[in-house]
């Protein structure tokens, strides 16, 4: 219980960014080439994630996340690479309207979003392993232009790590799509 108080805790006390984000950077993951996480990791059948963590870190792609747009369908695929569990995150994606959100981790977590902010948290205390994956699928619909070309698409990141994990990372790249 102690554990699930710090996760909520730490995810809303972090959250609280009156302007702009210090906690994250868009670029093209320093030295990482753009669209690297979406591909080389693969979605198969039934959402199953494939990744290749050795590559993609090889690359210099470690705790970065990416979304993948896809403007004909208006959804947003979020992809990560981490060196350390995530037990919690929190983000908001500006300028368009989230619709719905599906997750591709644990089904321990529970996924909750407003009209631009999204928050996972495990009640069970539950962590996502370090490496890459998958986060979640965005259906989204309202877009003020093309908000993703923004240095500011995805701001007010949280990602929370176990609580005797010292290597949560207290910032993370955003890849440009």
């Amino acid at each position: 219980m102690k554990k699930i108080i710090f996760i909520l805790f730490s995810l809303f006390i972090f959250s609280c960014d009156s302007g702009g984000d210090s906690n994250s950077q868009t670029s093209n993951c320093s030295g990482c080439p753009n669209n690297s996480l979406s591909s080389l990791i693969d979605i198969g059948e039934s959402n199953n994630v494939v990744c290749n963590y050795s590559e993609i870190s090889n690359l210099g792609c470690v705790n970065v996340i990416e979304p993948f747009v896809n403007e004909n369908e208006s959804t947003i695929i979020i992809y990560y690479n981490m060196d350390s569990n995530i037990s919690g995150f929190q983000f908001d994606l500006n300028g368009i309207t989230i619709d719905s959100v599906e997750s591709y981790i644990s089904n321990s977590f529970t996924i909750s979003n407003s009209n631009s902010r999204i928050i996972g948290f495990s009640l069970t205390g539950d962590t996502i392993p370090d490496g890459c994956g998958v986060l979640l699928g965005i259906d989204y619909s309202s877009p003020n232009g093309t908000p993703w070309n923004s240095p500011d698409f995805i701001s007010d990141i949280v990602f929370s790590g176990d609580v005797l994990d010292s290597n949560i990372p207290n910032s993370l790249e955003v890849c440009g799509n």
